[in-house]
């Protein structure tokens, strides 16, 4: 598909030691797992599951390819790239017992999210009250972050996005394919001028499939919380904090509790207390999806990555 290699390394090795101080009590564990239920039922991830035990064997693993018949907000049949079932967005919707409210393309009403059916309810829209979409997906402004997670590539004239969420080896997949991203000031060359606005019609217009990585749900938000404690940890990022310095100063695992209930309580408003772009490393996998106004063709998992990209090749 793509021809290069893809080899997973830690940008930051000090995460490490900070992640092996979290103690993860089973009722801290059990609060977590219920908050990113959607993200688990939605790809393939067992609720009764440790972040440290975690293994191919209970997950869900190798590549979902997931049709472009969900369009007509349909529930297609997913064709799997491997034996190993692997949670489609699709069928997701249809199964989850997840008590947060949740929607897509079988049971969302379109004058909902005209120009994105297949948004679900995250769990950070189900704190906010949000029943439906903002009407603005990539390229939106959000909590002091005006990054566009993701990116537009051309692969021998045909293209793809790249659905960004932080922790899943995103910066692996960033360097690996650098030659096929697209500047962001050619952007209008291939029809998408204003992100702000594209819609799911124009995706199926512009023929653009789109990939993802996922990743445990748990172990994602421990590496997540290492990252913001590390980067909110720098004086000129304390400097601006609203109500978190006295989190950050904390010792570990006290810390790490503070931080969850935090977190739990105030779901993506938190953001607003700390600088940049650091918090949303936290956020559930299901906000970083919703930004894409399409389906997601092609899923993959960070625990079998190389693996998924070579079948994907």
């Amino acid at each position: 598909w793509i021809g290069v290699p893809l080899r997973l390394q830690h940008r930051n090795p000090g995460e490490g030691s900070l992640k092996s101080q979290v103690e993860l009590s089973r009722q801290t564990e059990g609060r977590l797992r219920d908050y990113f239920s959607v993200d688990a039922e939605r790809f393939g991830y067992s609720s009764e599951t440790t972040a440290s035990s975690q293994s191919s064997v209970t997950r869900g693993s190798g590549v979902s390819v997931v049709s472009h018949a969900a369009a007509e907000r349909e529930v297609p049949p997913a064709t799997h790239a491997t034996e190993a079932p692997a949670a489609a967005v699709a069928t997701a919707v249809a199964s989850s017992p997840s008590h947060f409210e949740q929607a897509g393309p079988a049971s969302f009403a379109p004058a909902a999210c005209q120009a994105n059916p297949y948004w679900m309810q995250s769990p950070e829209d189900r704190l906010a009250g949000r029943m439906a979409c903002t009407h603005q997906h990539l390229g939106r402004w959000h909590h002091h972050c005006d990054y566009t997670f993701g990116g537009l590539l051309n692969v021998r004239g045909k293209l793809y996005w790249y659905v960004e969420i932080p922790k899943t080896g995103s910066s692996t997949i960033k360097r690996s394919m650098t030659r096929w991203f697209v500047d962001k000031r050619e952007y209008g060359r291939f029809g998408l001028g204003n992100l702000a606005s594209l819609t799911a019609a124009d995706v199926k217009r512009l023929g653009i499939r789109s990939f993802v990585v996922v990743r445990d749900p748990i172990d994602r938000f421990v590496s997540g919380y290492s990252t913001v404690m590390r980067r909110a940890s720098i004086p000129e990022c304390l400097a601006k904090s609203t109500g978190f310095s006295h989190i950050v100063r904390l010792q570990e695992p006290e810390r790490f509790n503070a931080f969850v209930d935090l977190f739990l309580s105030e779901g993506e408003a938190y953001c607003d207390r700390v600088c940049g772009c650091t918090p949303q490393h936290v956020l559930s996998q299901t906000w970083f999806t919703n930004m894409w106004p399409g389906p997601l063709d092609f899923i993959l998992h960070l625990e079998s990555m190389e693996e998924d990209f070579q079948r994907l090749s």
